[in-house]
């Protein structure tokens, strides 16, 4: 029995096929749960703008580090493209990462699975997680799906629960 699914993806089961599918912009086809084992993901171009399917898998021990030092931001994707769908995926456990925050920070933008939306459609997304930071003031979209987006986003069944520690 062959199931065909129309388009080119990455068949992916490991936290290097991911890193990689996602950095050359390919449609990610998850074929099992993942443990990135606190190994970090930065998309090398900032911008997603292809198909992630998750197929009910689970990316978990993922690490999320800010990036920015006068404008910081930081979410698991920095942005998605217009054409970016991310759907039927839990990110389990990711450890976000925002410490050392200088007191000369202007805008800080922080959300669970991006920062900037242009249109992308987000679909049976999970994420749990536990920001670490020095940054005293409010993280008032940290549970949202994303920071910034434009009326065309999509965004349907999406939970969020990551809590903050504050490192004095």
């Amino acid at each position: 029995y062959v199931d065909y699914i129309k388009g080119n993806w990455k068949l992916v089961n490991s936290f290097s096929a991911l890193r990689s599918a996602l950095d050359a912009g390919q449609n990610v086809y998850l074929t099992a749960n993942i443990d990135c084992q606190g190994a970090e993901l930065s998309l090398t171009n900032g911008i997603y703008n292809g198909i992630f399917e998750g197929n009910g898998f689970t990316i978990s021990g993922l690490k999320v580090v800010k990036s920015g030092s006068i404008r910081p931001s930081m979410s698991i994707f920095k942005e998605l493209g217009a054409e970016a769908e991310i759907r039927n995926v839990t990110f389990s456990n990711v450890a976000y990462d925002l410490t050392e925050i200088k007191d000369t920070v202007t805008t800080l933008k922080v959300a669970a699975l991006a920062v900037n939306s242009a249109g992308a459609k987000i679909t049976n997304v999970s994420i749990t997680g536990n920001v670490t930071t020095n940054y005293a003031g409010e993280l008032p979209r940290l549970n949202e799906a994303v920071y910034e987006s434009d009326a065309t986003a999509e965004i349907t069944n999406f939970t969020a629960t990551i809590t903050v520690d504050i490192q004095k």
